[in-house]
């Protein structure tokens, strides 16, 4: 919830920086455009005593400063940053950012088309908001396979072997117990990887599949003669690998 607090607060930033009178514009200092086979390079100079906002970037990617000294706000927290230096910029990364020093900086873009295309390349890399970052129609589609797959049978129907396992949370072992096939399984983990990815750049993702969830947890409930469901239904939490 801080992360997200914070970064309203720089979305608040922005918004105020663009009702000021005296804003100069989405791309306020000119940029310098660079093409090598497979890379793409855009520098910028920022004068000091400048306060920007960057861009919502969609693709992580290299920061070379190569000058100056600046004062920066991300979600993570508050640093300064002396040239000359480097660092990967992850996707979702914004930040608003206080120029202390002239600066200049250079981002490096993996370019594999080799576009050349300004507006092509803004529409690549640069996402207007954060949910634009989230797969939302491949993860309504996952979700609507994994609930398709969703075997029948609560508590009472596991044997002992299977209620142990399904306790000690290794949810992969406890779907193999049950007969779940590996293609299930591996869905399942691609379901839970978007689950973090989304969280990662603010976005709720079990809030974009609500009415799917919602229907699928109406079903199990008439299913349920025993009262169990809240034993036997939960989702799993653990970080996967695929």
């Amino acid at each position: 919830m801080n992360k997200i607090k914070v970064r309203d607060k720089i979305a608040h930033l922005e918004d105020a920086i663009k009702a000021r009178p005296d804003n100069l514009g989405p791309d306020p200092f000119p940029l310098e455009h660079s093409f090598a086979p497979g890379l793409y390079a855009r520098q910028v100079t920022c004068p000091a005593g400048a306060i920007i906002v960057t861009k919502l970037h969609k693709t992580e990617h290299f920061i070379f400063m190569l000058k100056g000294r600046v004062q920066v706000v991300t979600e993570d927290g508050a640093k300064e940053i002396i040239a000359p230096c480097m660092f990967k910029n992850p996707v979702g990364a914004k930040r608003a950012v206080h120029i202390l020093e002239e600066t200049v900086w250079v981002n490096v873009h993996h370019n594999p088309e080799n576009i050349e295309d300004l507006n092509k390349l803004e529409d690549a890399l640069i996402a207007e908001d954060y949910p634009v970052l989230f797969d939302i129609a491949k993860f309504r589609e996952l979700t609507t396979e994994v609930i398709a797959h969703e075997k029948d049978g609560f508590w009472s129907d596991w044997n002992k072997e299977q209620q142990e396992v399904y306790s000690s949370g290794d949810w992969e072992k406890f779907s193999k117990l049950r007969g779940y096939t590996e293609e299930e399984i591996l869905n399942f983990k691609k379901w839970l990887l978007m689950i973090d990815e989304g969280e990662k750049i603010g976005v709720n993702p079990l809030m974009l599949i609500a009415d799917l969830t919602t229907e699928a947890a109406i079903n199990n409930m008439k299913k349920d003669k025993n009262n169990e469901i809240l034993l036997s239904s939960h989702l799993p939490c653990k970080q996967v690998e695929v």
